[in-house]
């Protein structure tokens, strides 16, 4: 057994973290149940709704997170924000491949009932088609896209 520790969550490889290069950083939001006396604090603009918590998991087997959720059919994506609507369509930040990405979806290229519309910051899921352009990562028509974890966020 191997006594050099690995990196095997939040990230979904052995990647130098490129949400710390954008100035940013992974963290889930969990819903509770707070005490009244916390309302307080949002007349400050804190949130008291959700727990947020920053998580480092390390292992000595060589094992990552990707290795979890295999076989997976495609990109394994951790989505690092929440759903962006704009003029038709929608778009969030994800992690694939130890880079950041703006993945985007057209409005005419979903259904109603899409996964697409049921990720929340947080979320990995895996998705078989992507069209790589200059500054976004789009996801076309009829791409299957499978929700692999949500975090809790219902109370």
């Amino acid at each position: 057994m191997s006594t050099i520790a690995s990196l095997y969550a939040p990230c979904t490889g052995n990647f130098p973290c490129s949400a710390l290069k954008a100035n940013n950083w992974c963290y889930e939001e969990w819903a509770w149940k707070h005490p009244e006396y916390l309302k307080t604090l949002e007349s400050w603009d804190l949130q008291v709704r959700v727990l947020k918590f920053s998580y480092l998991v390390l292992e000595n087997r060589g094992y990552s997170l990707i290795d979890t959720f295999s076989p997976t059919q495609g990109y394994l994506v951790k989505s690092t924000s929440h759903l962006m609507k704009e003029k038709h369509k929608t778009k969030l930040w994800g992690c694939m491949n130890g880079e950041l990405k703006l993945l985007e979806r057209l409005e005419r290229d979903t259904k109603p009932d899409d996964p697409w519309f049921t990720i929340k910051k947080g979320s990995y899921f895996s998705v078989d088609t992507l069209s790589f352009r200059t500054n976004t990562v789009q996801i076309p028509q009829g791409a299957k896209i499978t929700i692999l974890y949500q975090p809790h966020l219902d109370q």
